[in-house]
């Protein structure tokens, strides 16, 4: 009966623990997120950023992508570049969109892993 109480202890103090630290950590890593800014170089389809947030290692963007136009929007590549503080460059990734019917909004979530990005620029290749 006691070896039982003493193993339930246990739990409850390793369980304990774990809420804890998953907590701490949790926090710690909110606080070390940024926004960052962001300027679109197009009009059309209308591109809707709703959070773009980085550490000094990463960079993560949602936003949504809806044609607006009255046709069909084929092949067309959504492209990121990254800048540092002083405007430099830093790198550019590209989103390959085959198509976006007419009204369809399509969601984008990406991540990208750029250091010390301070501000991205999307434009629009075809």
């Amino acid at each position: 009966m006691d070896t039982m109480k003493k193993f339930k202890t246990w739990v409850i103090v390793f369980g304990l623990l774990l809420i804890i630290i998953h907590l701490l950590t949790y926090f710690a890593m909110r606080r070390q997120y940024n926004d960052i800014e962001y300027l679109v170089e197009f009009e059309s389809p209308e591109l809707v950023i709703t959070s773009v947030r980085g550490t000094n290692v990463n960079v993560n963007m949602r936003a949504e992508l809806t044609n607006e136009t009255e046709e069909l929007i084929r092949d067309i590549n959504l492209r990121f570049e990254f800048l540092n503080e002083r405007g430099n460059y830093i790198g550019s990734e590209e989103k390959e969109i085959r198509f976006l019917n007419v009204g369809q909004t399509l969601p984008i979530e990406e991540g990208f892993r750029y250091r010390n990005v301070h501000s991205i620029r999307v434009s629009k290749t075809h």
